[in-house]
């Protein structure tokens, strides 16, 4: 009798370390599935808050940018502040301007093409209609531009 019992305690072991074996792997699975759940939702909380950030600093572009249009037609110390005003809000909501002129290359990353006019050479920007911004080097607005076609 003692050598059956022997043996059952041996199957009892051997069954409770397969157990104990198969929860470990479990429980590991769990854990690596809430670790991906958890950046994920980090992951969508971050482009949720770019979304808002985006949705309200493109209103505030637009705001700014009639001020910039009025500075060019009418010099006015009050619209010199509040410009200044509205490009010390955008430095700190990390908002840039896109840095695109007459004479540079093409690039639909950063810029929207409004309209195709002939020219000497192909892709070149001929006017910038509307600049484009970045918000923490992320495209926040592409520029408007318009763009040479080689003539043939």
């Amino acid at each position: 009798m003692a050598k059956k019992t022997k043996k059952t305690s041996l199957d009892e072991k051997e069954k409770l370390a397969e157990e104990l074996q198969g929860v470990q792997q479990r429980l590991a699975r769990a854990l690596a599935d809430y670790q991906n759940l958890e950046r994920h939702l980090q992951d969508e909380m971050k482009r949720q808050v770019f979304l808002v950030k985006k949705e309200l600093l493109e209103e505030v572009i637009e705001i700014y940018q009639v001020v910039e249009k009025l500075l060019e037609s009418k010099k006015n110390s009050n619209l010199e502040l509040i410009r200044s005003q509205f490009e010390a809000l955008l430095k700190r909501w990390q908002v840039k301007k896109i840095g695109l002129k007459v004479g540079d290359k093409f690039d639909p990353h950063l810029a929207e093409c409004l309209e195709v006019v002939k020219g000497e050479k192909e892709d070149i920007i001929v006017e910038v209609v509307r600049p484009g911004y970045t918000l923490a080097g992320q495209l926040l607005r592409p520029a408007l531009v318009k763009v040479s076609k080689k003539r043939e």
